[in-house]
């Protein structure tokens, strides 16, 4: 992969990290309100159960007094020791104490009434916040690992554009010192062929010089003529 793309592949990577991140963060924030208010339905809930108790425990008391005293009125309707006014009077108390509720236990059974609505509100109150809260805490939980994921997919991402970066840093130099190795035998090449061009030219006025003397040397010449033609084949053209 080219070392372009690898960049390209860790930005996204690194976008796609934070994303995570920021997404697990806020589930994270939504799983503790609502746990808060799961804890707070719980807490009413438990008021609400604790004000029913209350409230039945009233009611049981007052009923108990009920009874009680309907147990003294009926033992007194009873009563044969009681003159027949007494009896009649005790049977209409009695009648009139059974027939209704006395204020008191009516308000119980009221406020006992209500105190029931108001927990059973309150426990599914309790039921739906605690669902909520638990369903918030796996969804925070599973978006926390997807960002883990997400981090340690950026930081592989990473290494391997770092070591794309080193290994294109060292192409890169070793490429430099190549060219620099080049430049220097390209200039030891220059300077040899200087070398070898000023020697062929003092070969030739040599030669030049020697066909201007006296004598006989016109076969030896012929000879040393050629070896610098077949010389300059090999010299490049621009020196030619």
């Amino acid at each position: 992969m080219k070392l372009e793309d690898m960049l390209k592949k860790l930005k996204k990577s690194a976008e796609e990290s934070k994303k995570r991140a920021d997404i697990a963060r806020q589930r994270l924030e939504e799983a503790k309100t609502l746990s808060i208010k799961a804890k707070q339905t719980r807490d009413e809930l438990q008021a609400a159960e604790d004000e029913l108790k209350a409230t039945l425990a009233e009611t049981h008391k007052l009923e108990e007094a009920k009874d009680q005293k309907t147990k003294q009125l009926t033992a007194r309707s009873e009563d044969e020791s009681l003159g027949a006014v007494q009896k009649n009077k005790a049977k209409n108390e009695l009648a009139q104490h059974l027939s209704e509720d006395p204020l008191p236990l009516r308000q119980a059974k009221i406020t006992q009434t209500a105190a029931t609505k108001r927990a059973e509100k309150a426990r599914i109150n309790a039921d739906n916040a605690h669902a909520e809260a638990e369903n918030a805490r796996k969804v925070a939980e599973k978006t926390q690992a997807e960002s883990e994921v997400a981090a340690e997919q950026a930081e592989h991402d990473r290494k391997e554009a770092e070591k794309a970066q080193q290994e294109a840093d060292h192409a890169a130099a070793l490429a430099h010192e190549a060219k620099l190795e080049a430049e220097r035998a390209e200039a030891e090449a220059r300077r040899s062929l200087d070398e070898c061009e000023e020697k062929f030219n003092q070969a030739q006025r040599y030669l030049e010089e020697v066909r201007s003397r006296p004598g006989n040397f016109q076969g030896t010449l012929w000879w040393i003529d050629r070896d610098l033609k077949e010389a300059k084949k090999y010299m490049p053209k621009r020196k030619q």
